[in-house]
């Protein structure tokens, strides 16, 4: 009896399979097929976002050009606003092209805490900060299984969001059981669409604008974001 597979459906052939050469074929064919289907979703997501993600900073690029004059040097924000698109449309790039590869999905054991201190240390914002309360309880021992790379780019684009949008120079960093969390109080003027994770926000210049990669970093990586405001404070939470 013929079995017809549907397209973009996991080919399962463990109950029909011999235990044989035939049946290590089998096998083998099916793990190919599951890597091709792997390869296809991560083009298919890469091409949805890349035109979803550089429409923003290209269309402020195109409307600040057009505002230029080659006979007039530009002015201070002209200037910045060029430098802030280009910037917003680099590191948008790297986070794109880091999920698609398929290096991505390549997973080590990590210790948090290690991975935090590094990402603190090398973030150029926070070394900008010439007061800032940091508050840092994970445990040393903890470890989780990820891709360093993109557990860094999830760790700098939080920390990037808490000092954007924080009203004050403060971050508390705690992990309680499997459950990190990231807190900083929020300015008035901090877009509400912060508190919902995936909900991209215009006016956001972090790379992610809003939580929308950190958000895809963690579907890809099946962990749990959930975010919440309490007495004028931002909380975000990763479940490992």
């Amino acid at each position: 009896m013929t079995k017809l597979i549907q397209p973009g459906t996991e080919l399962n052939l463990a109950d029909a399979l011999p235990n044989n050469e035939i049946g290590y074929l089998g096998q083998t064919i099916q793990h190919t097929v599951a890597q091709l289907q792997a390869a296809l979703a991560r083009e298919t997501d890469f091409t949805r976002d890349i035109s979803h993600e550089l429409r923003t900073p290209a269309t402020v690029l195109k409307m600040v050009l057009s505002r230029l004059s080659s006979s007039q040097a530009p002015d201070e924000q002209t200037l910045t606003q060029l430098k802030q698109a280009a910037l917003q449309m680099e590191q948008t790039i790297n986070v794109l092209l880091a999920l698609a590869r398929a290096e991505s999905m390549q997973l080590q054991p990590l210790c948090l805490l290690e991975e935090i201190e590094h990402c603190l240390v090398n973030n150029p914002r926070l070394m900008r900060q010439s007061e800032l309360q940091l508050q840092l309880q994970v445990a040393a021992d903890y470890r989780i299984s990820a891709n360093k790379n993109l557990l860094h780019i999830l760790l700098h684009n939080i920390i990037d969001n808490a000092l954007i949008h924080g009203s004050a120079r403060q971050i508390e960093i705690s992990l309680v059981g499997d459950t990190l969390t990231i807190a900083n109080p929020m300015a008035d003027d901090c877009p509400t669409d912060l508190l919902i994770p995936g909900v991209k926000s215009d006016t956001s210049s972090g790379i992610g604008q809003g939580l929308h990669i950190v958000n895809r970093i963690c579907q890809r990586n099946q962990w749990q974001l959930t975010s919440r405001q309490q007495q004028n404070w931002f909380y975000l939470s990763i479940d490992f």
